[in-house]
């Protein structure tokens, strides 16, 4: 391109524009890299004057592309200039000729197109308003400038689009209704993005988008139940509540779909709870998904529906406590967790089991039998625990004195071992006091707050803090004659911890990273303290 006119194409200089065509004219046409001329660089930066005097001079050069198949109008369109949008738009209307604003680059995309997608509403309704034909047009996806505009999140253009229809009933709900190369519409784009204003205009317009299913098989309810987008969900069923009886092509339901991508909300409408018991082609319900998922919160969250079958058997007579049973792949922790809620809240297995002809014990009695003997184990130990925690408080370390005070009262480690001790001791009782109810609470509750997990979760805590408190007394009373063997003890008695970290990932029964690392952290953090300052003094 000419140093000159490119110069002022950048800066908008008319001035310098006119001496250019005063020293040659055809100097307007050359070009620079990307074939790129003076008017796409002018629209580009917003020079309105300078465009208007390019139009003036050669109007022509407003249809040639460059090589990304850019029109000037695609340029200024796609950085949101208005005014350079405007003039051009005005004058294609002016000269009859709106043949430019339906143009496309290499990608299909009209300039409306590049528009929404830059997020330039101001841009888009201009040239809606000038050529309210241009919604209609699809891009090499597939895509309408409707589509384009549920997807990035824009409802004013989705609304501008809707209004200025000048079409016929029939004709505006085909626009809605048009899919892209997914075979989505514009409503399921806006229920993947969770815009609920965006859906209730797509709605308002046309209730029969809500059924539409894309070549996955989803239909818009579908897309929000995968994606975890409860206010586009709760918009969709707000007026369209039967779609929730769709399938998809493998004949699940959003239960199934959204266990499967690891969604749930606590806002499930209940009076759709008889479809937890569905189930897809190959037999299973969404209980069979998310066990073999081994997901426990999913798992938790669907044994709270009252109305759950929890033995139904899929195509290959297997029930979610089989399929569970069968994830031998790693997470054997996260398995033997699930396998215990389920057998806990009474799953059984569907697999035929060979029972001689002497055994004339039920099954479910068995089941309850070993449950029995587990919770009484740990039982007995929460009581022994609490029992030695109890005792430890009158044979402190070190001894007393004359007045009744412990001897190594101002000590940093017998501060901890005093209280780690007392922790123990609410632990075990705690523990001691779920396992006592237990029995009691399972005859009427099949709730998620499982009374004898909770039991599992605080005797597990006592038993580390038991440990804690051992350490610390060895500490105490050893480290002043002898600290190299008092860390030597220290460092064996961390290991009982260190293994159930291992063999458990930092959680029991699923209730935590959340709370279980909150009430361990805690103490570890305060008796690594301890040990790292006596280990520096």
């Amino acid at each position: 391109m000419y140093p000159q006119l490119y110069w002022a194409s950048r800066s908008g200089n008319v001035s310098c524009l006119r001496n250019v065509v005063a020293t040659d004219q055809r100097l307007l046409y050359s070009e620079a890299p990307q074939q790129q001329t003076a008017l796409h660089i002018s629209a580009r930066l917003g020079h309105v004057d300078f465009v208007k005097e390019m139009l003036g001079l050669c109007w022509h050069l407003v249809m040639q592309p460059n090589s990304d198949g850019n029109t000037p109008l695609h340029c200024a369109a796609t950085n949101g200039r208005v005014g350079v949008v405007q003039l051009i738009s005005e004058s294609c209307v002016s000269r009859a000729d709106v043949s430019l604003l339906r143009m496309r680059n290499n990608q299909g995309n009209t300039a409306l197109h590049e528009a929404v997608m830059k997020g330039h509403d101001d841009v888009a309704i201009r040239l809606l308003q000038a050529d309210q034909t241009l919604s209609s047009v699809v891009n090499n996806e597939g895509m309408s400038p409707l589509h384009l505009a549920a997807k990035r999140e824009r409802p004013k253009v989705v609304q501008e689009i809707l209004n200025n229809l000048v079409l016929g009933e029939n004709e505006r709900r085909e626009v809605n209704r048009k899919r892209d190369s997914k075979g989505r519409t514009a409503l399921h784009y806006a229920a993947e993005r969770d815009n609920s204003e965006t859906v209730n205009i797509l709605l308002e317009n046309d209730l029969a988008a809500a059924y539409y299913h894309d070549n996955a098989g989803y239909s818009p309810l579908h897309i929000t139940a995968a994606t975890g987008c409860w206010a586009a969900f709760s918009a969709l069923l707000e007026k369209c509540p039967d779609a929730m009886e769709q399938h998809d092509l493998n004949g699940r339901n959003v239960f199934h779909i959204s266990v499967m991508n690891y969604k749930w909300s606590k806002d499930w409408p209940r009076q759709h709870q008889d479809m937890v018991n569905e189930t897809d082609k190959d037999g299973n319900t969404p209980l069979h998904l998310a066990a073999k998922l081994l997901t426990t919160r999913l798992v938790f969250q669907l044994l709270e529906y009252e109305g759950i079958d929890l033995n139904v058997k899929n195509r290959e007579g297997l029930t979610a406590f089989d399929v569970a049973e069968l994830q031998v792949k790693g997470h054997s922790a996260r398995r033997e967790t699930v396998m215990t809620i389920l057998r806990m809240n009474g799953v059984g297995s569907g697999k035929p089991r060979k029972i001689s002809p002497s055994e004339d014990i039920h099954p479910r009695e068995v089941e309850s039998s070993e449950r029995r003997e587990l919770t009484t184990a740990f039982s007995t130990a929460s009581v022994l625990v609490a029992t030695v925690a109890f005792a430890a408080v009158f044979t402190m370390p070190g001894g007393f004195k004359s007045d009744g005070t412990p001897v190594l009262l101002k000590h940093p480690a017998f501060t901890a071992f005093l209280i780690f001790d007392t922790l123990a001791m609410c632990f075990a009782t705690i523990g001691g006091i779920c396992f006592a109810v237990e029995t009691y609470v399972r005859i009427h509750s099949r709730s998620v707050w499982n009374v004898d997990l909770w039991g599992f979760f605080f005797s597990a805590l006592a038993y580390k803090t038991m440990l804690i408190t051992f350490m610390t007394a060895a500490y105490v009373v050893v480290a002043p004659g002898c600290r190299w063997l008092a860390i030597v003890v220290c460092l064996i008695c961390s290991t009982p911890i260190l293994f159930h970290y291992l063999l458990f990932g930092y959680q029991i029964f699923n209730y935590g990273p959340p709370v279980y690392t909150v009430v361990t952290s805690p103490l570890v953090y305060f008796f690594g303290k301890i040990v790292t300052k006596k280990l520096s003094s």
